[in-house]
Parts: C-alpha cells; sequence; structure tokens
C-alpha cells in the first residue's frame, strides 16, 4: 500500500502555520518532506511527527515513499508525452490509489 502524502498548502491548512514556518521547519529538520519536482510532499508518519513536536525518525519509514519514486523512475523512461502528462496529473493530485494503476 502506498503512502498518504500531503502538499505544503495541505499542511498549511491543517496545521494553521504559515507557508514560510513550513518551509523553515523543513530546512531546520523539524518537518521531514520530500521534494518531487518543483512539489514539496510530506508522508502521513512525518506529518504525524511533526504535529506531535517530534522529529521523523528516518530508520522507522517504510519502503512505501521509495518504491513509488523507484516505480515512476523506472516507469517514465518507457512512457511517451501523452502517459508522461497523465501520471504528473495523478502524482500532483495526491490520489495513490489512481498512481499504482498509473504504472
Amino acid at each position: 500500500m502506498l503512502a498518504t502524502c500531503y502538499t505544503i498548502d495541505q499542511i498549511v491548512e491543517a496545521t494553521g502555520r504559515s507557508q514560510a514556518t513550513i518551509y523553515r521547519d523543513i530546512k531546520a529538520g523539524k518537518l521531514s518532506a520530500h521534494k518531487l519536482g518543483r512539489e514539496w510532499r510530506v508522508t502521513q508518519s512525518e506529518f504525524d511527527a511533526y504535529v506531535r513536536g517530534e522529529r521523523y525518525d528516518e530508520s522507522k519509514r517504510g519502503m512505501a515513499f521509495e518504491d513509488v519514486l523507484a516505480s515512476v523512475s523506472a516507469a517514465v523512461p518507457l512512457m511517451n508525452n501523452a502517459e508522461r502528462v497523465r501520471l504528473m496529473q495523478v502524482i500532483v493530485s495526491n490520489d495513490a490509489d489512481r498512481i499504482a494503476q498509473a504504472l
């Protein structure tokens, strides 16, 4: 099963903190986040740790996020432009089920 990922805007909305604060916390290591192209993503586990005021323990992190990245990296060279556009739309929509179907 793929991990749920949130955008920075979703984190801002959920926490009530400013976008600048969220980016500052990422830079300071208080919030673990992953950059996909121009977008940052935060997994559910990372978000939960952030809300609790804890630093996310990378050693406990599941492989779901890395699996998605590996799958996308392997699939993209085999896709035509229309398929790449569709995959990017699915990734931006943050819908794990559709991402799995797209691959």
